[in-house]
């Protein structure tokens, strides 16, 4: 809804709650990620590293690498973003819409990578 210092209050909090009642839990890897395209989304990327990272370490799903396409698209590395973007629909992530508006992204929309992860999925 665009108020990311409440999303990043209940993110944190989600994950103080989470780890205090089962560290190992394997949502709270979600939480992170989550937390971390917050930061995101708020331009703190040192923050969002560190939580994309944590996630990462849990459990290397979908939901990290979208983060970290968004991560490295914000920051203009091109290679990394795509790359990442395509770990994320690799493993499972098939939110076209998503992936043809979300403006971090707006760096390798005229790669050819990005594409050929395009026309995949429009065909599926």
């Amino acid at each position: 809804m665009g108020d990311y210092v409440k999303g990043i209050e209940y993110g944190q909090k989600a994950i103080h709650m989470g780890e205090a009642s089962n560290p190992k839990n394997p949502i709270l890897n979600r939480f992170y990620a989550n937390l971390g395209i917050t930061y995101i989304k708020a331009h703190q990327y040192p923050e969002a590293k560190a939580a994309l990272e944590k996630s990462e370490q849990l459990k290397a799903e979908e939901r990290v690498y979208q983060g970290w396409a968004m991560y490295y698209g914000a920051q203009n590395d091109k290679i990394k973003a795509c790359a990442n973007l395509q770990k994320a629909v690799a493993l499972g992530l098939r939110d076209l819409k998503w992936i043809t508006t979300e403006k971090s992204l707006d760096c390798i929309w005229d790669w050819a990578a990005y594409k050929a992860v395009v026309e995949q999925l429009q065909r599926e």
